[in-house]
């Protein structure tokens, strides 16, 4: 299920949210999958590009992680007991 998805800023990319956990880049012209983010170990709520695309925030109950678009690799992990 998708739970939230948005453009990059130059329109490029698709990031989705994913209630397994998993986080989809999709290429917006052409469709295909540019990289499948696994980091979260529960339902991704809200995905967000920063202003100059390159990097993702991703939210779930449990943590905030910040991604590299180009590469794939998860740049850091915020836990949270809210």
């Amino acid at each position: 299920m998708i739970n939230h998805a948005c453009f990059s800023p130059d329109g490029k990319y698709i990031a989705i949210a994913c209630s397994n956990g998993t986080i989809k880049i999709v290429d917006n012209e052409t469709g295909k999958l540019i990289h499948s983010l696994e980091g979260h170990t529960d339902q991704v709520s809200i995905v967000e590009f920063n202003p100059d695309g390159r990097m993702l925030l991703s939210t779930s109950k449990s943590s905030t992680n910040i991604w590299d678009i180009i590469t794939g690799n998860l740049i850091r992990k915020m836990m949270f007991d809210c």
